[in-house]
Formats: structure tokens, sequence, C-alpha cells
């Protein structure tokens, strides 16, 4: 976990790599879906394209965004007392 008081500057990228079958519809609507599922935070600004295609009917896609500010860890005051001394 990435704690926001010592993260300065654009939090980092993410790219997340998915195989979906071609007769599948709506893939990036899924996907982003179920990353902000995982992340419990809302993803913005999303990339999602086609990598390639890795067997007759399957497709390979990556999901492209920066890791959400409310994905960083808040420190509790009691931590933070212990570290500062």
């Amino acid at each position: 976990l990435v704690h926001k008081r010592y993260w300065k500057g654009s939090l980092p990228w993410i790219h997340c790599y998915c195989f979906i079958r071609s007769s599948e519809s709506e893939e990036s609507i899924l996907c982003v879906s179920e990353a902000q599922n995982k992340l419990n935070a809302k993803i913005a600004e999303p990339i999602f394209h086609r990598v390639r295609d890795v067997a007759p009917n399957k497709a390979m896609f990556c999901l492209s965004f920066r890791l959400p500010v409310e994905c960083l860890k808040e420190e509790t005051e009691d931590h933070i007392r212990s570290v500062d001394g």
C-alpha cells in the first residue's frame, strides 16, 4: 500500500491486461467495472485498447489508468505519533 503522507507528485499508471472472447460485447465497461470493484474506487479517464489476438476467438486487451487517490492509505494518529516519536 502507498501512504498518502509519503507520496509526492502524480500517482502511478496501472496497466491491467485481460483476455476476452471475441463474442463478448461491451468488454471495456466490464473490465473497468471489475477494476473499480477490486480497487473500491472510481477510475477516472480509463484507457482501454485491444493489444492483439491471442487465439482464433480470443483477444488480449489492456486497461490503463492512474491509481485513484482513494487507493492511498491514510495513516492513523497513533501510527504517526509512533513514527515521529
